[in-house]
């Protein structure tokens, strides 16, 4: 994590810990959201990375493979579907690896994910114009498994994500699930010369 803080183009942004929030630091602005409950159960590994493509994600690189499972399996005496007040049948895309890294495939300006993971969480992010961000959140070492969000806002395209999380315990990074991921772009504001066009109509009124 201080490794990449400490890079030379990457900037650590204000943390956002809710979607109204984040939301909210764009201003006016589209969004995108899916969660990860409609991929198949099993594991999710090559050539399953490009599944949430036409969504925004193209998994580049994974250590280990990912795995869908669904809510009613329980880790450290929690079960997913009872913290995440889901039917038990829905699914999760549990992480089998503590770093993974992917494309962005839709026009976005922000980032965010809901996961539940043991300890630290990373979101290195990859902009259009050579500049990065990092964000450094965390969950504790025993969590309930309630879906935390975490968001960061850049001002140009974002190219790449890489997420680094995990305990420090050999085998706990397996127990990080991904709930969902979302993308913001900022709606670009009319060129000076359209305003100034725009003040200079009026409205019309034709004459019987």
């Amino acid at each position: 994590f201080l490794a990449a803080a400490r890079s030379a183009d990457a900037q650590i942004y204000p943390h956002y810990y809710d979607r109204e929030s984040w939301m909210a630091a764009q201003g006016e602005a589209t969004f995108s959201s899916f969660e990860t409950s409609d991929a198949p159960l099993g594991y999710f590994t090559y050539p399953s990375y490009d599944y949430w493509e036409d969504q925004g994600v193209r998994f580049t690189q994974m250590w280990g493979g990912l795995g869908v499972v669904t809510g009613d399996e329980s880790n450290y005496g929690f079960n997913l579907a009872e913290s995440w007040g889901v039917d038990p049948s829905t699914r999760a895309l549990r992480t089998g690896s503590d770093y993974i890294a992917f494309d962005v495939t839709v026009p976005a300006t922000s980032f965010a994910i809901e996961c539940a993971v043991l300890n630290a969480v990373g979101i290195r992010t990859h902009y259009a114009d050579g500049t990065g961000s990092f964000l450094i959140g965390g969950q504790g070492e025993f969590p309930d498994y309630r879906p935390l969000f975490y968001g960061v806002v850049g001002t140009a395209q974002i190219v790449r994500v890489e997420l680094i999380y995990g305990a420090w315990n050999p085998g706990d990074n397996i127990r990080g699930y991904l709930k969902s991921f979302s993308f913001g772009n900022t709606v670009p504001a009319p060129p000076a010369a359209i305003l100034l066009l725009g003040g200079l109509i009026r409205p019309s009124r034709r004459r019987s």
